[in-house]
């Protein structure tokens, strides 16, 4: 399984060389045939842009999968407006996948810190693979 990682991508409102660097990442990612694309954080600068999201967005290649995450940057529900359940996978943005044998695990770390619950999540996770 062949994964990519993208993260802080702090695209701005409007056209300049941040943009074309995104574009230039996400044409590698899909000449590479990644089977998964991670975005994991810092979307926009600290303005939590919808517009720069939904350029994101459309700019995304249908191919691989791509999975949305926010930081501490992002304001989650602005990317689950913007980006929804396919990309996002969970309103609550913290969740396990399993993809061929590989079980993946996401958490939400927006807040600045892993909520107890979240570290609840991974611990039973963990559990479950023993």
């Amino acid at each position: 399984m062949r994964i990519h990682q993208i993260t802080d991508l702090h695209i701005p409102e409007g056209e300049d060389n941040i943009r074309s660097s995104v574009l230039k990442l996400l044409s590698f990612v899909q000449e590479e045939n990644s089977d998964l694309l991670v975005i994991s954080g810092d979307l926009t600068m600290t303005d939590n842009s919808v517009q720069a999201c939904e350029w994101l967005n459309s700019a995304l290649p249908e191919a691989p999968r791509t999975i949305i995450m926010p930081g501490n940057h992002d304001k989650p529900s602005v990317l689950w407006e913007v980006f929804g359940p396919k990309r996002c996978i969970s309103h609550d943005f913290y969740f396990a996948l399993d993809i061929d044998a590989y079980k993946l695990i996401f958490v939400d770390t927006s807040s600045y810190s892993l909520p107890d619950d979240q570290i609840e999540f991974i611990k039973s996770e963990a559990a479950n693979q023993a």
